[in-house]
């Protein structure tokens, strides 16, 4: 029920994000693909857990409240980032060069 509510609450995020009119559409796009990458991609908890959450909000708490500066839980958000980003450069470049 967590996820589903936050999945929905980030999508209108970003849907609001599209709907701005001072934007150019193709910066529009990208910064909502980038929103849902930081908000939305999950990390375990704890070593060894099958909780997870998301990586922003898990690495702020270990941050602040556990005193813990480790930057495992921003793997899984390092690697959606960089594969998000080359795959939206490659289509970009597919777009110029054949529509």
């Amino acid at each position: 029920m967590f996820w589903t509510l936050y999945i929905l609450s980030v999508s209108f995020f970003c849907y609001l994000i599209i709907k701005d009119k001072e934007t150019k559409q193709l910066n529009r796009k990208f910064v909502c693909i980038i929103v849902f990458i930081i908000f939305l991609t999950p990390t375990q908890i704890q070593v060894g857990s099958n909780y997870f959450a998301p990586a922003i909000f898990t690495f702020a708490f270990n941050l602040i409240f556990e005193q813990d500066f480790s930057l495992r839980v921003l793997r899984p958000l390092a690697l959606s980032f960089v594969i998000a980003l080359f795959s939206f450069l490659l289509i970009r470049l597919l777009k110029r060069k054949f529509f």
